[in-house]
């Protein structure tokens, strides 16, 4: 089967990648912050090489203080998705590790993702082609609507009982780096904040103008909460709102093109994080073949390539 790592689509197929990610985020556990987010997915991705952080390792990773990552993981923990045990090589030190309610979800997930994969390869085709307005956010609302039809659990478990897909490593590695960036550029935020904004930047690239209603529905999300997420980056100057030229009772949302040059080196370095997927993760030694200080090393040494903070956050 083909996925987005398989050629090179434009980097878009990137965020519509990360649309969909939100999209199960929000509409199956209610908007948490992409901080939050940012701290289940390196201990997942360390999970799936068979490595159990500390809350402090987690914390350096994800460069964001102890406190706020020791708050994320007891709201993980209450959820049941993580728990906290000793390491029984060292008695002062307690791992955390993914549960098997979480791992069954993680599995979910990814079969999703994975069957999306190529329709959204599709839909964006080749860099620079032509993209279709109407084509592209039809696909966002069907994501919606798909989101809302009945359950598929059977189906998905079906499709990945077979055991680990070749492509978990490459999927989580590149969820981790997106996130790390939303968070590290923007701030953490509600994730139905950054779904609206990636809604946003996905209807700019296809030359399209939305109205809130509009955001509102493809999203599955209250107008009000829609509302109130594009105000608070109307504020800050990332988004603006026009007067619909052909009928002007309609207020249109669109990125502030004098912020282009910022948008274009955010993708700039999405287009970057895609291609060093395959690096990415050979670069990550399982702990049988390594030490924990080389694999922290390893991952310190990806986490670290980071751009400055977005014009919003300086």
């Amino acid at each position: 089967m083909n996925s987005i790592f398989d050629k090179e689509f434009d980097a878009m197929v990137v965020y519509a990648f990360m649309w969909r990610v939100l999209h199960l985020a929000v509409h199956r556990y209610g908007a948490p912050p992409t901080g939050e987010m940012l701290t289940v997915m390196i201990t997942m991705l360390l999970d799936e090489v068979g490595y159990h952080p500390t809350v402090s390792e987690v914390a350096e990773l994800a460069d964001l203080p102890k406190s706020t990552v020791s708050r994320y993981v007891s709201a993980e923990m209450d959820a049941g998705f993580l728990l906290e045990d000793i390491d029984p090589h060292d008695r002062r030190r307690r791992r955390l590790r993914c549960t098997p309610a979480a791992i069954a979800e993680r599995h979910q997930h990814f079969g999703e993702v994975i069957a999306m994969q190529e329709s959204l390869g599709e839909l964006f085709g080749p860099e620079g082609a032509d993209h279709d307005a109407a084509a592209v956010m039809a696909q966002l609302q069907r994501f919606t609507e798909q989101e809302r039809a009945a359950e598929r659990g059977s189906e998905l478990t079906a499709a990945t009982s077979a055991g680990p897909h070749p492509l978990v490593g490459k999927t989580y590695a590149l969820i981790w780096r997106l996130l790390d960036l939303s968070v590290h550029s923007y701030g953490s935020m509600p994730a139905g904040e950054l779904l609206v904004i990636f809604t946003l930047v996905i209807a700019d690239f296809v030359h399209y103008q939305p109205t809130i209603s509009e955001v509102a529905r493809i999203v599955g999300l209250p107008k009000s909460t829609v509302s109130r997420y594009c105000s608070t980056h109307i504020t800050t100057g990332f988004l603006e709102e026009v007067i619909d030229p052909a009928d002007r009772r309609r207020r249109l949302l669109r990125v502030n093109p004098a912020r282009a040059e910022e948008r274009e080196q955010y993708r700039q370095h999405v287009r970057s994080i895609w291609r060093k997927c395959d690096r990415l993760v050979s670069e990550l030694p399982p702990p049988a073949a390594t030490s924990k200080a080389d694999l922290m090393r390893e991952m310190r040494a990806i986490a670290g390539d980071r751009p400055p903070p977005s014009a919003s956050r300086a």
